[in-house]
């Protein structure tokens, strides 16, 4: 899979409610925007909003760093 889904995967499972949009182009778009199709499997949305307390944003970003190195290590 990709880099965005294992992210995904990583912090869906610690609950964070990560959300993967533009997974899966219209069929207009499809393959053949060649940029547009490698920037939506890159993108990802995270679980913020104007209640979220700055101790909350802190873990995010802990779990995301911690999900990004280990999809590092295991390619190495």
């Amino acid at each position: 899979g990709s880099h965005r889904d294992r992210v995904y995967h990583a912090m869906n499972q610690q609950g964070y409610g990560m959300v993967s949009l533009y997974h899966t182009l219209i069929p207009e778009v499809g393959d053949s925007a060649g940029v547009l199709s490698e920037v939506s499997r890159r993108i990802i949305n995270f679980p913020v909003h104007q209640d979220i307390e700055p101790r909350e944003l802190s873990s995010i970003v802990h779990a995301f760093e911690a999900a990004i190195h280990s999809g590092l290590e295991d390619e190495a």
